[in-house]
């Protein structure tokens, strides 16, 4: 099983700060390990978009962070509950990461 993933899975380049990340905010080690497969991808680099993901992408690999649906069956809080965590965890990655809206 392990030789199967191991010959199919993507090769790419893994920072080691993203191992240091802090584990009080588990969204920065998925929105990390998004960035940088979606990075790694050959395709994405000849069309340009290495560096370009939307915001919707990677709140679907954010375990902790509500969906909007979610948010809004519970409470109106969509600063506090998703803007906010989702922010943190990028800020959180600035040591190898730059993003903006």
């Amino acid at each position: 099983w392990i030789s199967q993933y191991l010959t199919n899975a993507y090769l790419m380049q893994y920072p080691m700060e993203l191992l240091k990340v802090d584990e009080r905010n588990p969204n920065s080690y998925h929105i990390g390990k998004k960035l940088l497969l979606h990075n790694s991808i050959d395709n994405n680099r000849r069309k340009g978009t290495a560096n370009i993901l939307s915001v919707k992408s990677l709140l679907e690999v954010c375990p902790d962070i509500p969906t909007y649906e979610q948010v809004l069956a519970t409470g109106r809080q969509l600063d506090q509950r998703i803007r906010a965590p989702f922010e943190t965890a990028l800020n959180s990655l600035s040591s190898f990461i730059s993003w903006e809206y």
